[in-house]
């Protein structure tokens, strides 16, 4: 039985991330939650929210004045593109 290395670097802001809890990215960041960290893939909680999330313009918010990095590359060369244009969010 080999060892699973699907989660590794995946941590609890990826989990509320991915499922759009705003209550629990909260909580999160403010005990200091590395908004920047990056999975196996290289991907950062702030990739991993849904694109039909019907608050997703409220988690980008949370995430970028927490000091998330929108261009931050996955192991795949890709950023958080679809952010790049998320001015009008701030």
């Amino acid at each position: 039985m080999g060892f699973n290395y699907g989660f590794q670097g995946y941590r609890a802001l990826h989990f509320a991330a991915e499922t759009g809890n705003a209550d629990l990215i909260n909580v999160l960041i403010r005990y200091d939650a590395d908004v920047n960290a990056q999975d196996h893939k290289g991907r950062t909680p702030l990739r991993m929210l849904p694109n039909n999330q019907d608050n997703r313009d409220q988690l980008v918010r949370i995430f970028i004045q927490a000091g998330a990095n929108p261009f931050i590359k996955n192991t795949a060369g890709e950023i958080a593109y679809e952010l790049e244009n998320t001015a009008y969010i701030l």
